[in-house]
Order: C-alpha cells, then sequence, then structure tokens
C-alpha cells in the first residue's frame, strides 16, 4: 500500500476538503442559492448569491441537494464578509457519478444548499495559523485567509501546498497577495518516506509548536501529516480536520 491513500469514501472534486461520495440524505434546512457566475478551469471557480438569510464560519461546508436525493459537500472558499455571495471550488473527478450530477446542476440557475457544517473553525484572531494542503484541497484555505485580511488579522498565516504535480495547485498567487501570508509550494508525486512534502513537515513542524493548524487532503495524507506534527510535539488539540470527523481512524 502507499504512505497515504483515500479511504473507501471516494472525493468528490479535489478542491474540497469535505472529500467523501455524496450521501443518499435529504436536505431539510435548505436555502435557496442563484449561480451568478461559473468560471476558470480545470479549477471552476463558482459563485452563488444565497437568495435569504445564511450564515457561516471561514472553514465550514455546505451541502448541495442534487437528484436521486443525492447529497454533495463542497467546502466553502469565500469568506462570511463577503455574504450574499458564496464561492465555491469544483474540479470534476471524470467517471464519478457524484461529479456528473455537479457538472449538470451548474448548467441550472439556482441550487439548493444545505446550511453551514463542519467544526474547523478558526475564530481566532490572535493566533498564528498553519494551513496544511494536499493536492488540490484549497477551498478552505481561500475562505480563511480572505476571512482574516477582512477582519484585519494581523498574525501570520502559514500555508504548506503539498502536490502530486503543478496541475494541482491554483491561485497560490491570489493567497500570497493577502497580507501576512506566506505560501509554501512542494511538488512530489512519491508516495513513501522520501515524500518530499512529509520530510518538509519532520523538519518544521518544532517551528508551529503553539500555532493553530488546518488540515486538508485524503484522509491518508491528512493522517500522514497529523502523525508527524504529534510526533515533533504538537498537541492533538491544535491540530484541525474534517477528516477526523468523516473519515476516523478505526
Amino acid at each position: 500500500n502507499s504512505l497515504w491513500t483515500n479511504s473507501k469514501k471516494q472525493k468528490l472534486t479535489q478542491t474540497s476538503s469535505v472529500q467523501c461520495a455524496a450521501d443518499t440524505l435529504t436536505i431539510t434546512n435548505h436555502h435557496t442559492a442563484q449561480i451568478r457566475q461559473v468560471s476558470g478551469s480545470p479549477v471552476q471557480h463558482v459563485k452563488l448569491r444565497v437568495t435569504d438569510n445564511y450564515n457561516f464560519t471561514a472553514g465550514q461546508y455546505l451541502s448541495i441537494e442534487a437528484p436521486r436525493n443525492m447529497v454533495i459537500p463542497m467546502s466553502i472558499a469565500s469568506a462570511p464578509a463577503r455574504l450574499p455571495e458564496i464561492e465555491l471550488h469544483y474540479r470534476a473527478t471524470p467517471g464519478m457519478a457524484e461529479s456528473m450530477a455537479m457538472d449538470n446542476l451548474l448548467t441550472q440557475t439556482h441550487l439548493i444548499v444545505s446550511e453551514a457544517s463542519g467544526s474547523v473553525v478558526l475564530d481566532t484572531p490572535d493566533r498564528a495559523v498553519l494551513i496544511i494542503i494536499g493536492g488540490s484541497a484549497a477551498a478552505q484555505a481561500f475562505s480563511v485567509c480572505e476571512d482574516r485580511a477582512s477582519r484585519n488579522v494581523d498574525q501570520p498565516t502559514q500555508i504548506f501546498w503539498a502536490a502530486d504535480t503543478q496541475d494541482d495547485i491554483y491561485g497560490a498567487e491570489t493567497l500570497s497577495q493577502y497580507q501576512h501570508v506566506a505560501v509554501e509550494l512542494c511538488i512530489d508525486s512519491r508516495r513513501n518516506k522520501n515524500n518530499k512534502a512529509l520530510n518538509w513537515l519532520r523538519m518544521n513542524a518544532k517551528n508551529y509548536m503553539h500555532w493553530q493548524v488546518m488540515l486538508a487532503g485524503s484522509p491518508g495524507f491528512v493522517y500522514a501529516a497529523s502523525d508527524i506534527l504529534i510526533e515533533n510535539g504538537l498537541l492533538q488539540a491544535n491540530l484541525h480536520s474534517d477528516i477526523f470527523a468523516y473519515a476516523p481512524r478505526a
């Protein structure tokens, strides 16, 4: 087996940290969101306008109602200050039914979305933040950086972005333009202990001993990264990822 692999829950889109398959559920407390703009490729930036009161905290996600009782989770990529606009980042995974459903939904004028969910919220303006991204799961990073900028947070935000190829990276220039944000990119497709990203974490983990840490990516990547951080003295209480909730270790 490789060093990090996806769990049996397959991801819909690499841009979302909520990378499980669409659930067969029904959204009860739903909101109508008008599709205002879809742009970009291969990562599509989807701008929505919610038509009623909507609230969320940077780092949370929403679910989109699809046909056949399918519910598609997507991390929110914008800051609460931008409401009533919400931005999502979507990169299709060819051959997946959920991606085909999402492609079809984006040809319509409105989406039905859930209230925001998720416990990964870094509402700590007095704390420095390290955001570790695996692959293209960067939506939460965009949300958090925009939010901290909108609130004039002067504590540093360090983004460490690990990817297989350069194609997984998008919008890094936008992130680096925010004040107090630094972006470190690491490209290495190896799935073993010699992976450059994991070595970077081993060498630098102690520099972030007292920082809040957000991790986004596949379950295997998140657990490999969090293991290294904990081995180097970081507290589990300071590590935050949706993976811990929907793909817990046995």
